[in-house]
């Protein structure tokens, strides 16, 4: 017999919004999540992310800040997945250094390598794949507006119908003037 909490993922991030978010007034702090000139951090669901300039920053970050709020709100670590006074690490496509929370370099890769979108569907796929950065691409919606409208301008790739089924033509973007970089 299954069975599973129904809404616990979600209602586990709303704790850890909480628990790492601003605490208000009268004792307040600020935020975990961010960056700081000392510190950068992020949550993900039940990941957690830091980097930090110096070990006596890290330290200081978990001791003062991290661990006090873990303990607050009853949370534990597992000590086969956690990783401290690390360089630098990759996790959950990105790169966490003393530079601060990037893009890895296999998330970078497949995207420049990514193939040419040869229809709307193709870009639409490649659309939600960069949701997942979408923090790191400047301008992300108003890029995918444009290229939707160029392929939107293309009659070839409106839905026609032969026989009795509907198929999509492929238009390679080349032909609609469509530079891919």
């Amino acid at each position: 017999m299954g069975q599973g909490l129904t809404g616990a993922p979600h209602a586990y991030v709303q704790l850890k919004d909480l628990v790492m978010g601003p605490i208000p007034e009268p004792l307040g702090e600020r935020p975990l999540s961010g960056e700081t000139e000392d510190f950068a951090f992020m949550i993900f669901f039940d990941d957690d992310m830091g980097a930090t300039t110096s070990f006596d920053a890290q330290l200081d970050f978990l001791h003062d800040q991290y661990f006090p709020r873990m303990h607050w709100a009853k949370l534990v670590l597992n000590p086969a997945k956690c990783h401290f006074f690390m360089p630098k690490i990759e996790m959950l496509g990105l790169q966490v250094d003393e530079k601060g929370v990037r893009p890895g370099n296999k998330k970078l890769t497949t995207f420049s390598e990514y193939p040419t979108p040869t229809c709307e569907k193709e870009l639409d796929q490649f659309d939600y794949m960069t949701t997942y950065l979408r923090k790191f691409i400047p301008g992300r919606a108003d890029h995918f507006r444009i290229m939707r409208k160029a392929v939107a301008k293309v009659p070839e790739l409106d839905q026609q119908k032969q026989g009795s089924e509907k198929r999509r033509i492929k238009v390679h973007m080349k032909e609609i003037g469509f530079h891919w970089s």
